[in-house]
Protein backbone atom coordinates (compact mmCIF):
# COMPACT_ATOMS: atom_id res chain seq x y z
CA UNK A 1 0.00 0.00 0.00
CA UNK A 2 1.22 3.91 -1.02
CA UNK A 3 1.77 5.79 1.43
CA UNK A 4 -0.06 9.34 1.72
CA UNK A 5 2.48 12.37 0.96
CA UNK A 6 2.46 15.27 3.66
CA UNK A 7 0.53 17.97 1.63
CA UNK A 8 -0.68 21.26 2.58
CA UNK A 9 -4.66 20.07 2.77
CA UNK A 10 -5.78 22.92 0.64
CA UNK A 11 -3.11 22.39 -1.73
CA UNK A 12 -4.96 22.75 -5.78
CA UNK A 13 -3.66 21.44 -8.46
CA UNK A 14 -4.13 22.34 -12.17
CA UNK A 15 -5.55 19.20 -13.21
CA UNK A 16 -8.43 17.18 -12.20
CA UNK A 17 -7.05 13.85 -10.61
CA UNK A 18 -9.97 10.94 -10.99
CA UNK A 19 -10.04 8.09 -8.61
CA UNK A 20 -12.16 5.08 -9.75
CA UNK A 21 -13.34 2.52 -6.72
CA UNK A 22 -13.58 -1.16 -8.38
CA UNK A 23 -13.99 -4.52 -7.55
CA UNK A 24 -11.05 -6.95 -8.74
CA UNK A 25 -11.77 -10.60 -9.41
CA UNK A 26 -10.26 -11.53 -6.51
CA UNK A 27 -12.94 -9.76 -4.35
CA UNK A 28 -10.57 -7.25 -3.35
CA UNK A 29 -11.86 -3.54 -3.79
CA UNK A 30 -8.76 -1.14 -5.71
CA UNK A 31 -8.49 1.97 -6.36
CA UNK A 32 -7.07 3.09 -10.24
CA UNK A 33 -5.93 6.81 -11.29
CA UNK A 34 -4.11 7.32 -14.56
CA UNK A 35 -0.83 8.55 -12.74
CA UNK A 36 -0.14 5.41 -10.17
CA UNK A 37 -0.51 2.05 -9.60
CA UNK A 38 -3.33 0.69 -7.91
CA UNK A 39 -3.98 0.75 -4.57
CA UNK A 40 -5.77 -2.82 -3.23
CA UNK A 41 -7.97 -2.86 -0.40
CA UNK A 42 -9.83 -5.94 1.54
CA UNK A 43 -13.17 -3.92 1.55
CA UNK A 44 -14.91 -1.46 -0.68
CA UNK A 45 -15.36 1.04 2.81
CA UNK A 46 -11.21 0.79 2.93
CA UNK A 47 -11.04 1.53 -0.64
CA UNK A 48 -13.56 4.26 -0.94
CA UNK A 49 -11.67 6.06 2.83
CA UNK A 50 -8.36 6.07 0.95
CA UNK A 51 -10.03 7.25 -2.00
CA UNK A 52 -11.83 10.77 -0.33
CA UNK A 53 -8.19 11.21 1.80
CA UNK A 54 -6.12 10.90 -1.91
CA UNK A 55 -9.07 13.24 -3.20
CA UNK A 56 -8.95 15.93 -0.25
CA UNK A 57 -4.69 15.84 -1.10
CA UNK A 58 -5.27 16.75 -4.85
CA UNK A 59 -7.83 19.41 -5.34
CA UNK A 60 -9.95 18.95 -7.91
CA UNK A 61 -11.00 15.83 -8.16
CA UNK A 62 -13.45 13.73 -8.54
CA UNK A 63 -13.96 9.41 -6.79
CA UNK A 64 -15.72 7.18 -8.94
CA UNK A 65 -17.20 4.01 -7.28
CA UNK A 66 -18.24 1.41 -9.43
CA UNK A 67 -20.49 -1.63 -8.53
CA UNK A 68 -19.03 -5.18 -8.97
CA UNK A 69 -20.12 -4.99 -12.47
CA UNK A 70 -18.29 -1.76 -13.66
CA UNK A 71 -21.08 0.63 -13.97
CA UNK A 72 -20.67 4.11 -11.87
CA UNK A 73 -22.93 3.79 -8.69
CA UNK A 74 -21.88 7.61 -7.51
CA UNK A 75 -19.27 10.16 -7.84
CA UNK A 76 -18.07 12.63 -5.11
CA UNK A 77 -16.69 15.85 -6.81
CA UNK A 78 -13.99 17.75 -4.56
CA UNK A 79 -13.69 21.24 -5.96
Amino acid sequence: MHQLEELDPMHRSNTKRIYVVSATPEGRWCIKTTHDVPWSFPTQQEAEDYAIALALRAIPSIIRVQFRDGTVQREIWYE
